[in-house]
């Protein structure tokens, strides 16, 4: 439950959603896979090109 309620205060102040319908959490399962990923997308060019420089 504390998983669900990360993201309902966010979605309370931005959309209006009413508590209950902001707790269900069906935007938090799907949003937060998509938005870790990318960072972790960001770091592996950033890490070789540091290496490569590193090298030269």
């Amino acid at each position: 439950m504390r998983y669900f309620n990360r993201y309902t205060y966010t979605e309370i102040a931005l959309y209006g959603k009413p508590y209950i319908l902001s707790a269900t959490g069906i935007d938090a399962l799907v949003n937060d896979p998509l938005v870790s990923m990318t960072p972790t997308q960001g770091v592996y060019p950033v890490g070789r090109l540091c290496s490569l420089f590193a090298y030269l």
